[in-house]
């Protein structure tokens, strides 16, 4: 490993450390409902391009590179699309059925909208 992929994979592990840490607070933690319902898909969007650029950086074939993204695209659809944010107690809802979302909050019962 050279000293620029040496750095290279100092940042990754910096930023996906801090992304972690940042997205467990905001979306698990803090129950500000607006934040989450307005801020989710753009940190999914910037998780995402983070994800297929740091895998690009790896140099692997570019057809590996284009299955990985679009595993990955799937991946962060589904994300957004089975999380719903309650209204009332501003918890995260996390629906793991592919086909039903979740109606209510697992928390407090509220009926959740979207």
């Amino acid at each position: 490993m050279s000293i620029n992929m040496e750095i290279i994979f100092k940042v990754i592990m910096v930023t996906w450390i801090i992304l972690g840490i940042m997205s467990f607070y905001l979306f698990q933690i803090s129950k500000n409902y607006s934040f989450k319902t307005k801020y989710f898909k753009y940190f999914l969007i910037l998780t995402t391009i983070l994800f297929i650029l740091y895998i690009g950086l790896m140099r692997i074939p570019l057809i590996i590179l284009l299955i990985a993204s679009v595993i990955i695209i799937i991946i962060q659809f589904l994300n957004y699309k089975n999380t719903r944010f309650c209204n009332k107690c501003g918890s995260t809802v996390l629906s793991r059925m592919l086909i039903s979302k979740a109606e209510f909050c697992s928390k407090c019962g509220e009926k959740l909208i979207k």
